[in-house]
């Protein structure tokens, strides 16, 4: 039969920030939260560094069988944290792609790997936006409170934006 397996890339965000301004040893320290979070998901599997930010999870067998669920429960540990801003180093944040090997589509895994950066790097465009959005209505004094609607009006037109 075909081989199954999917490959999840993990761009780590800030790390050149905190190496400037918190020195090397710091950045080290935000590198291991992100690979404490990313073993805790995908136990037992190969997670590889694959750059200085970058990092690429193979998933097969149970693994693979679950991807969706742990692609989400990775997501969602990255998103929900506590912002701690006098060490910013223990805010890990990380945008995370991931392609599944297609036989009919892919001729190696080179293809596969490129599917899956290309799934992490629209997700890292979606969260730099969503960062603007979020710092823009921070500035207008419009942060999301309970019972707020989830659509902030752009303009006096009917134009809306999802609040993401």
């Amino acid at each position: 039969g075909a081989a199954e397996f999917a490959l999840v890339m993990v761009d780590l965000n800030f790390l050149k920030k905190i190496n400037e301004e918190y020195g090397h040893a710091i950045g080290n320290k935000y590198i291991n939260k992100l690979c404490d979070k990313m073993i805790s998901v995908f136990p037992d599997k190969d997670v590889y560094r694959i750059g200085g930010d970058e990092f690429v999870v193979v998933l097969t067998g149970e693994m693979y069988a679950q991807r969706d669920e742990r692609i989400e429960v990775l997501r969602t540990s990255l998103h929900n944290r506590i912002v701690d801003e006098k060490k910013p180093w223990n805010n890990v944040s990380a945008a995370v792609g991931m392609a599944v090997y297609l036989p009919q589509k892919d001729l190696n895994s080179k293809s596969v790997f490129d599917r899956a950066d290309e799934d992490m790097y629209a997700r890292k465009v979606a969260m730099k936006a969503a960062s603007f959005v979020a710092m823009t209505l921070r500035r207008m004094g419009m942060a999301r409170s309970e019972g707020m609607s989830s659509r902030v009006p752009l303009t006096r037109e009917t134009r809306w934006m999802t609040w993401l």
